[in-house]
């Protein structure tokens, strides 16, 4: 396709053009504009060849778009596994009960595969709590907003799809009313803080097609958007106790992405904790590569993963708790670039960088007992480097989203 150049301006102005309320069938495509590798402003001193416009012929400048990636409170530190004896080869038993930032069973789909992933447990899932009863359609926001929520969404409803509470509840919002909304398909079990995210499917007219599994994106437009309310990745940790000899053990899960992600964290002897490297979304396994008749316990941590890759820390803009962070020799928080060694190996690092808040990381020189709790949010700007943005490409998006994680 050959250049299109404008003298402009060129105005985009979707519903403004005098039917609001429009209808529905003018058009659903309203949203933001989407370019390839951003914007530039142009070198005013330059002159723009008219006709063939040859590659590197207009000086310019990029607009370096600023991403939000993360912005969510997360969880206090919760146990993924039960304690247990470790047995060379056999994953330590998960937990079967729901509990504060550990939502179980939230499917999704294996980014390159696209199976169906149902058995895994979600960390911090969701952009807010709903308060639902049993056999009830109507559903009151615990926390977050009714701005959230709009007639035909799709919403993945956690531990509220059986009487067990074990399996999340897929349905869609019949109304937005004044105070509540009313589902299409009521909750089998019964919650006061029920976490609910989005489901895989954007469309908002009813009979079109059916959500199967949770997405972290919003629509808006043609376009599904990163939710930055839903990208909370969190590290693990491995703690033994007293008499126990320590050894490896391997963590799988996936990103936020639904790629697949594994780490060996060798846990230290006696009641000694051992932090990962990595971040994942969703927590498969942890199975220990060694025995030992003592018992070890995974659980959450207070390193954040980025959702694209972070080269320097000068391109961030990082808080947690109300506060901008100062990573360079902090005591409060650390800043990690993602680990480019390629391939990646479950030894390495983290591929797009990770923010840890508090002494519940793998970096020691961390001693903040500001732990997350709940209540401290975490808010995560990057700006792109000029050089990852125009180097990514389909065949290679290293640039920008790192290598793949293995």
């Amino acid at each position: 396709m050959s250049s299109t150049i404008l003298t402009g301006p060129s105005l985009i102005i979707g519903p403004l053009g005098g039917l609001q309320p429009y209808p529905q069938d003018y058009s659903i495509e309203f949203g933001p504009s989407l370019e390839y590798q951003g914007d530039a402003i142009p070198d005013v001193r330059s002159s723009v060849p008219l006709g063939n416009v040859l590659p590197g012929s207009i000086p310019s400048h990029l607009n370096s778009p600023y991403f939000l990636m993360t912005d969510g409170v997360p969880s206090g530190q919760q146990a993924l596994t039960v304690a247990g004896n470790a047995t060379n080869g056999t994953a330590l038993t998960n937990i079967s009960t729901a509990a504060a930032g550990a939502t179980l069973n939230v499917p999704f789909y294996q980014f390159n595969t696209q199976t169906l992933i149902s058995n895994a447990i979600c960390l911090d899932f969701g952009w807010g709590t709903l308060n639902v009863t049993a056999s009830s359609v109507t559903a009151t926001p615990s926390s977050g907003t009714l701005g959230l929520y709009y007639q035909g969404q799709w919403l993945v409803i956690g531990n509220v799809g059986n009487v067990g509470g074990t399996i999340p509840l897929i349905t869609q919002v019949a109304s937005v009313g004044t105070t509540s909304i009313t589902l299409t398909n009521a909750p089998l079990a019964t919650s006061t803080t029920a976490p609910v995210g989005s489901g895989n499917i954007f469309t908002t007219l009813f009979g079109a097609s059916v959500a199967t599994a949770h997405s972290p994106y919003l629509a808006a437009g043609v376009l599904k958007l990163l939710d930055p309310k839903q990208t909370l990745m969190r590290g693990v940790c491995v703690t033994g106790v007293a008499g126990g000899t320590g050894g490896g053990v391997l963590i799988k899960g996936y990103d936020i992405y639904g790629q697949p992600q594994s780490e060996l964290i060798t846990a230290g002897a006696g009641a000694t904790t051992t932090y990962g490297k990595k971040t994942y979304k969703w927590f498969l396994s942890a199975t220990p590569q060694f025995s030992d008749a003592h018992n070890y316990t995974v659980q959450t941590s207070d390193t954040f993963g980025f959702a694209c890759r972070s080269d320097l820390y000068e391109y961030t803009d990082l808080f947690y708790a109300g506060s901008f962070q100062t990573t360079s020799g902090s005591t409060t928080s650390q800043w990690i670039a993602g680990d480019q060694t390629s391939p990646a190996t479950t030894t390495t690092g983290d591929v797009r960088g990770t923010f840890q808040v508090s002494a519940r990381g793998a970096t020691a020189g961390v001693t903040s007992t500001n732990y997350a709790n709940g209540s401290n949010r975490v808010s995560i700007f990057m700006t792109v480097p000029l050089y990852n943005l125009i180097s990514a490409t389909p065949a290679n998006p290293v640039p920008l989203y790192g290598v793949t994680p293995v």
